[in-house]
């Protein structure tokens, strides 16, 4: 009886160390391999931003940036957004001024039926 209880918690122990072993981060490396540590540079990287959409009337302006709406005074990514214009958004930084222009895009319509 006591042979089957020792056999039982040894059990349980094995199991339950693979499941700890299982719930851990499948791409985080062994604890037993040294980790190298990157001796390069790290490089200025630019803020993506880019215009999605303008939305304008005589009243309001919209530009939509990385899918924020925003308008004229609203802030994002450390710039202010200073004017709004049917095609492009000037946006300001203590770094200098950034022209957003949207992409010109062609819309393709169906062919009108036969017959027609």
């Amino acid at each position: 009886m006591s042979m089957r209880l020792l056999i039982g918690f040894g059990m349980i122990l094995l199991l339950g160390s693979g499941e700890l072993w299982a719930l851990s981060d499948p791409t985080r490396p062994a604890p037993w391999v040294p980790q190298q540590k990157s001796t390069a540079p790290k490089k200025a990287v630019k803020t993506q931003l880019t215009l999605m959409a303008i939305l304008y009337s005589e009243g309001r302006q919209v530009a939509v940036i990385n899918g924020r709406s925003l308008q004229t005074g609203d802030r994002i990514e450390g710039y202010r957004v200073e004017a709004i214009a049917v095609d492009h958004a000037i946006l300001r930084s203590a770094k200098g001024v950034r022209r957003l222009e949207l992409k010109k895009r062609t819309v393709k319509s169906k062919p009108a039926p036969a017959g027609q």
